[in-house]
């Protein structure tokens, strides 16, 4: 069970590693995706979420402060859902389309939640 702890912990943090590497080398685009969707100080919003994503990555790669990490990415992941895919709003394709990546943030939402509840396992660095 522990090795399935650590694939489910390398798995989730991918998401965030990759946004975390992507949303520093294109600080400026980050910004503007902040901006499109109306995020409140997009500057500090993106930099805040970058030092999550890389944070909370490394946290549950590593598996130190692993639940909480998890729980501060679920709540992260939660409220970007609610406020960029506004589904509800939406009609036809771009509906459906929308749809399915807020289910699929939801997905990760739940990996996270279970994450944070069992823990990193045995599998821990240090």
């Amino acid at each position: 069970m522990d090795i399935i702890l650590l694939i489910a912990r390398l798995s989730l943090s991918a998401v965030f590693l990759v946004s975390a590497y992507d949303k520093t080398v294109r600080f400026r685009e980050a910004q503007e995706e902040f901006r499109a969707v109306q995020v409140p100080w997009p500057t500090l919003m993106s930099v805040l979420v970058i030092v999550l994503h890389w944070l909370g990555s490394l946290a549950l790669i590593s598996g130190i402060y692993a639940s909480y990490a998890a729980y501060a990415l679920a709540a992260f992941i939660l409220l970007a859902t609610i406020w960029v895919h506004r589904f509800w709003l939406k009609r036809g394709q771009e509906r459906v389309d929308v749809t399915r990546a807020a289910l699929a943030n939801l997905a990760i939402f739940g990996g996270l939640l279970l994450s944070g509840v069992v823990g990193p396992g045995k599998y821990v660095l240090i």
